[in-house]
């Protein structure tokens, strides 16, 4: 199975059934996806306070965790800069987000010098539903080194896998794999 894109080069959906289940594929090329949900919120002036957590952090800690969130090791001066406090000032700061907020600092590796050049969301719907089936599935799901992300939806669809895969026909291979799962 492969997927089909569109003459704008957007990918369509494709659909499949196996087994016990429907599994829809949306292939993703070269977008530029957000994760960073602070900086969704800051973009649109929009921070909500979730039970008073908010409260305590000021613009300018939000300016600092918008930096960091971005680069977490640019430096204490340089963020000082940026946010208009002393050095001394920002690294305080900073050292108090880090054990109040930040939970940790993490390398976002590039995926092209593994050998990733196709990121693919599989959506799996299913009639069954027992807690049985979910262990066989996701026993067998967890043995494809591809599938690096696993969720339990609510809704139309029931479960979505990201895939990662060198291209289609890579990502074909691991298709078939998981269609031919004993779920």
């Amino acid at each position: 199975m492969l997927a089909h894109i569109n003459k704008q080069g957007f990918p369509l959906q494709s659909r499949s059934r196996c087994r016990h289940h429907v599994m829809d594929v949306i292939i993703l090329y070269d977008v530029f996806t957000f994760n960073n949900w602070l900086d969704r919120r800051l973009q649109r002036n929009f921070i909500s306070k979730i039970d008073g957590i908010m409260q305590e952090l000021d613009a300018k800690d939000l300016h600092v965790l918008r930096i960091l969130q971005r680069n977490s090791s640019v430096s204490a001066a340089d963020i000082a800069e940026k946010v208009h406090l002393s050095v001394n000032a920002c690294w305080r700061r900073i050292k108090r987000l880090q054990r109040e907020v930040i939970e940790k600092q993490v390398a976002n590796l590039n995926p092209v010098y593994f050998g990733i050049g196709l990121t693919a969301f599989v959506s799996v719907r299913t009639n069954h539903h027992s807690e049985a089936w979910l262990d066989q599935f996701s026993a067998g799901v967890s043995e494809i080194a591809e599938v690096v992300e696993f969720y339990r939806l609510s809704g139309e669809t029931d479960y979505l896998l990201k895939v990662l895969t060198r291209d289609i026909a890579d990502y074909d291979r691991v298709y078939k794999q998981i269609a031919n799962n004993p779920g």
